[in-house]
């Protein structure tokens, strides 16, 4: 599966929320990607998950190995993450399960 965990914070201060579960599932065999909205400083990225700040740039580009979209999306509440949302949706199908 590609998993999209989308981070209203930065990545000091929302790092308990994701990062053990993404490497687990990274180390499960699914392709993770992080998106950080600012203070990516301390994300050390493996050779499965990914770490990237949550800039429109970024998502242009395919994010996963296998050029699909993410069929699971993780997103936090707050305005950060609906203005994401809003730009994902108009490139990306996918599900959406709010933590």
């Amino acid at each position: 599966m590609n998993l999209l965990f989308v981070l209203y914070d930065e990545w000091s201060q929302q790092r308990s929320h994701v990062d053990g579960v993404a490497r687990e599932l990274c180390g499960r065999g699914h392709d993770c990607v992080v998106a950080v909205p600012r203070g990516i400083a301390g994300l050390t990225a493996s050779p499965t998950l990914t770490a990237l700040p949550l800039s429109r740039k970024y998502w242009r580009a395919r994010l996963f190995g296998d050029s699909r979209g993410p069929i699971l999306f993780t997103i936090g509440t707050g305005e950060v993450n609906r203005r994401f949302h809003d730009q994902l949706v108009s490139v990306s199908s996918f599900k959406i399960i709010i933590h």
